[in-house]
């Protein structure tokens, strides 16, 4: 005769499996949402800011007046296209002593000039060229126009301009006390009357 099976013995086989089979099919589950979600960062460029256009108005102009004035030795601002006389008048007019004969007082200004106003005991001739934007250049003048400046002599004018063909343009005014006979108080007596730009 043939075997008979258990059906209980069956049943608890089958569910046993689907037992187990849940069990790996949860804790795969748990594996898979319990990993670290990687969040895609996007990283946006910085927006150029927008460059304010040129007004085209012209700015004021900032000058330095020294010299036979009632408050000298300071920086002034004038508007555009201003003259020496404007930079004068900001520092306060002229002084009784004040040589007026040696400034061109129509002279337009540019931004950075120095405007020197001479006393009429200073020594020295009628500048070269004008006070008021332009102050002779000791790196382009000639020795004659150096010749010009109080204090410098035919001598003394082409030491500059030999010195200057040997080590360079000066970078600087104080540069010009590199030149043999410019001393401290000569170059203080030039200085508002050159540049080297």
């Amino acid at each position: 005769m043939g075997r008979v099976q258990d059906p209980n013995r069956d049943r608890s086989g089958i569910t046993m499996v689907v037992v187990l089979a849940i069990t790996v099919i949860g804790v795969a589950i748990i594996l898979i949402l319990g990993r670290p979600r990687h969040q895609r960062v996007e990283v946006s460029a910085a927006r150029p800011t927008r460059t304010p256009e040129p007004t085209g108005e012209p700015l004021p102009l900032t000058v330095y007046v020294t010299g036979a004035v009632v408050n000298p030795n300071r920086s002034y601002t004038v508007p555009p296209g201003s003259r020496v006389q404007a930079a004068i008048d900001a520092a306060g007019g002229v002084l009784a002593t004040a040589d007026l004969t040696r400034i061109n007082l129509a002279d337009l200004l540019r931004d950075g000039a120095q405007v020197h106003v001479p006393t009429v005991s200073a020594a020295g001739g009628a500048l070269a060229t004008p006070v008021g934007g332009e102050i002779l250049n000791v790196n382009t003048a000639t020795a004659a126009e150096l010749d010009t400046l109080p204090g410098i002599g035919p001598v003394l004018a082409q030491r500059i301009v030999t010195y200057r063909g040997e080590y360079g343009a000066f970078q600087s005014v104080e540069a010009l006390a590199n030149v043999s006979g410019i001393g401290p108080a000569l170059l203080d007596q030039i200085r508002p009357l050159i540049r080297t730009d």
